[in-house]
């Protein structure tokens, strides 16, 4: 991995900064039911471990330059739709871990 690969992080690919995160994480604990809480969050997760999600988060994790080329390749043909729909479900497990991990403490 590059010095170029490695500055490009999973937030710059998905265009979150701190203030987006912020204003998602409240939003989507505004909507979490007290009871159970926790487990809302692990079930929406559940999503993410159908294919093809383990790989496509694996690659904006740890090759985000790489996914971010390959959506950018497919624009041609749907203006851009679906990239910006993959990034928007990226988008939506990256808060709903940020809220677990800090609901699990």
């Amino acid at each position: 991995m590059t010095d170029e690969e490695a500055d490009f992080k999973l937030e710059d690919f998905l265009g979150l900064n701190e203030d987006e995160i912020e204003r998602r994480m409240t939003n989507l604990e505004k909507n979490i039911p007290t009871e159970p809480g926790i487990e809302y969050l692990k079930t929406r997760l559940k999503f993410f471990e159908v294919q093809p999600w383990p790989f496509i988060s694996y690659l904006a994790n740890y090759n985000p330059k790489l996914l971010s080329e390959e959506l950018e390749s497919y624009e041609v043909y749907d203006g851009g739709e679906n990239s910006e729909t993959v990034k928007e479900m990226l988008r939506e497990k990256y808060i709903l871990v940020q809220v677990l991990e800090k609901r699990s403490g």
